[in-house]
């Protein structure tokens, strides 16, 4: 198999292709990207034209970043944090003192009759 490189440059066609194209999503746009670069022919096969193959690779890398980096940028919005003044610890020890074990079960108060003394069994 012997590549030129109108073979080659094809595929920087297709990048832009697939770049400029609505239908796909970011994500769909960054696998093919991939596939693409499994794709190309080995350097053993691209005798004469390892400039080319090597340019061709280093867009094909450059433009996967740039779609991570988009797709991050897409991904985190601006939200506030809360920030409070006491730290992670402080909130953790909050009542450190206290009983930590939470409420039990409140004793049920009886009132008791008082017993009368016994009378003893002794014969007086």
């Amino acid at each position: 198999m012997k590549t030129e490189a109108q073979d080659l440059l094809e595929i920087i066609h297709q990048i832009s292709l697939i770049k400029s194209s609505k239908l796909l999503t970011s994500d769909q746009q960054q696998s093919i990207l991939k596939e693409l670069v499994n794709q190309l022919p080995l350097k053993m096969f691209c005798q004469g034209l390892s400039q080319t193959r090597d340019i061709v690779l280093e867009v094909l890398n450059k433009e996967i970043a740039d779609e991570k980096t988009e797709n991050r940028k897409a991904k985190s919005t601006p939200e506030t944090k809360d920030t409070s003044t006491k730290s992670t610890k402080e909130k953790l020890l909050c009542d450190s003192d206290g009983d930590s074990r939470g409420k039990g079960a409140k004793k049920a108060v009886v009132n008791k009759e008082k017993k009368k003394p016994r009378k003893t069994k002794r014969g007086s």
